[in-house]
């Protein structure tokens, strides 16, 4: 990955992407960068400094080869001068696709708040499951959901709770790895016809699988979906190793008092 700019650098010039894919990161720890957002051809980077003089908010970088202009701010305005009609038709533009990427930003927010905040307090894994599915669901509007718990005993994912699968007789193949988010998938291969685009999230722990999260949608997944998605897993891996230990130590608690009382 190539870096164009550095998160708190000057904003001086606006970043329009002629051919490929830039990554819009922020640091959340020191060295530590997810991606909130991917822009492509036909979008744009950096539109503040069109009207003040402020630091970016996060760093910008090359995901492949790319073309890219830079536009600076005087060159800009010199241009609205001479062409005010086609200057409103390129603000529009871009107010739309900033209300677009304020509407992701927002939806992504929310579901993470809602995951750190209500994860930790469930009762099991199955709620644990079920309730991420919902969440993640509810927050960017996908059609369907399927949540499966892994049974250790059997081997295999028992469902969990769907949602808008009605009459859809899913089925969750045995395949040998489910250890990262899969791109999209044909439903049809899980015994869902009606659906024609599928994104599966393993939930697993240092104690193995735990279960999956199967999200449908009528139309492809967008790149800040998939990206969302993948950001989140880890994240969602995290709270449920931590959701396991606890369950872990509580049952060892109670095994204890068990082995007292006798």
């Amino acid at each position: 990955q190539k870096i164009l700019f550095e998160e708190g650098s000057l904003a001086r010039e606006l970043c329009y992407v002629i051919k490929g894919r830039l990554g819009i990161e922020k640091e959340i720890t020191p060295g530590r960068h997810i991606r909130i957002l991917t822009i492509s051809k036909g979008e744009f980077s950096g539109e503040a400094a069109l009207f003040a003089k402020a630091r970016r908010l996060a760093r910008v970088v090359a995901l492949e080869p790319s073309q890219v202009l830079f536009i600076p701010r005087d060159k800009f305005m010199r241009f609205l001068d001479k062409n005010p009609r086609q200057g409103l038709d390129v603000f529009i533009f871009m107010f739309k696709d900033v209300l677009s990427r304020a509407g992701h930003a927002n939806r992504q927010i929310s579901c993470f708040y809602q995951l750190s905040h209500t994860l930790g307090g469930l009762g099991d894994i199955r709620e644990f499951i079920e309730t991420t599915g919902k969440l993640i669901r509810r927050a960017f509007e996908f059609k369907a959901l399927g949540a499966y718990f892994f049974n250790a005993v059997t081997q295999g994912y028992e469902p969990v709770y769907q949602e808008g699968l009605e009459n859809e007789d899913v089925r969750i193949p045995q395949e040998s790895d489910y250890s990262r988010p899969a791109q999209e998938k044909d439903p049809q291969k899980y015994g869902v016809k009606k659906l024609k685009y599928l994104f599966i999230l393993p939930l697993k722990s240092s104690f193995g699988p735990a279960g999956l999260v199967l999200l449908f949608k009528n139309r492809g997944f967008t790149e800040n979906e998939r990206g969302f998605l993948e950001v989140a897993w880890p994240q969602i891996n995290s709270f449920l190793e931590d959701f396991s230990c606890r369950q872990d130590n509580l049952n060892r608690q109670r095994l204890q008092q068990t082995r007292l009382q006798f």
